[in-house]
């Protein structure tokens, strides 16, 4: 969920008024109470009463806040919904085809499997979730692994360049990012964790120095900047090389914007209402 410190939202007609009111230990509490309802697009904690209020209609909302700096403000993002849209989904499928012909009439049938595992980062209990896909469009129980405090943006990728996917977890909570490596049989080393800014929101894992390895770059909303771990090619990563960029980065994206054949980082700050392009030098 997006968060607006500071802020709450004030209503022009009743049909933004909260539809439930409940009181929670904290903050984490009311982001999982509005992600467990699906009419929930919206929440506002307050600090000094407890009280999670939960809103279905955010349509007028982002026009009508009003500073209230006892009360934290967040908007449902799609793809973070209870059960499996805890954080963040990332998948990863594979394809086999099996043919079998008949002698007797001549005619080759070909059926195609498709095998999807699912993973999915939990903020409140600071672990991640791997889904082993059983093959008939359901999914296996979960295996958790621990993580960072609060994760909250998640990236699948093959960092150590044998050909098995592994995890790359932004950590919210504790400014760090978890990279796990998998083992090859569906399951994954524990973490290994790299120091970054301060509330990192977005994870992009993408090759940024033309070595064929893919690095880590993390948007850091908490400090406004954003961190560059490069790859050393065995599945571990550099120190980070942070440069600033907008107030509240939320989102960061790698790609050649400039048709130079080097990948830019472009980056949408919330605090500031406009994107960063940062070129490759």
């Amino acid at each position: 969920m997006s968060k607006e410190v500071g802020w709450q939202f004030q209503c022009s007609n009743t049909t933004c008024l909260p539809f439930a009111t409940v009181a929670v230990s904290n903050i984490i509490n009311c982001q999982v109470a509005c992600l467990a309802q699906v009419q929930c697009k919206a929440a506002s904690f307050h600090r000094s009463s407890s009280n999670c209020e939960l809103f279905a209609n955010v349509s007028n909302q982002n026009g009508n806040l009003s500073a209230n700096m006892d009360t934290v403000s967040m908007i449902a993002i799609d793809g973070t919904r209870i059960p499996l849209e805890l954080t963040a989904i990332s998948t990863t499928t594979t394809t086999t085809t099996s043919t079998t012909t008949s002698t007797s009439t001549t005619t080759s049938t070909t059926s195609t499997t498709t095998s999807t595992t699912t993973t999915a980062g939990d903020q409140s209990s600071n672990t991640v979730s791997v889904f082993l896909n059983a093959g008939n469009g359901t999914f296996n129980n979960q295996t958790t692994y621990s993580v960072g405090n609060q994760p909250y943006s998640i990236s699948v990728v093959d960092v150590d360049s044998d050909n098995k996917p592994d995890i790359v977890v932004a950590n919210e909570g504790s400014s760090t990012v978890s990279v796990l490596l998998n083992i090859g049989n569906g399951t994954f080393n524990a973490q290994t964790i790299y120091s970054v800014g301060n509330d990192p929101y977005s994870v992009a894992v993408v090759d940024v120095d033309s070595d064929n390895k893919p690095d880590i770059i993390v948007a850091n909303r908490g400090s406004n900047t954003i961190s560059v771990l490069l790859n050393t090619g065995s599945g571990t990563f550099n120190t980070q090389t942070t440069y600033p960029v907008g107030i509240n980065p939320y989102a960061v994206a790698v790609v050649d914007v400039n048709s130079d054949n080097k990948p830019d980082i472009v980056v949408a700050n919330s605090g500031s209402n406009n994107v960063g392009v940062l070129l490759h030098c």
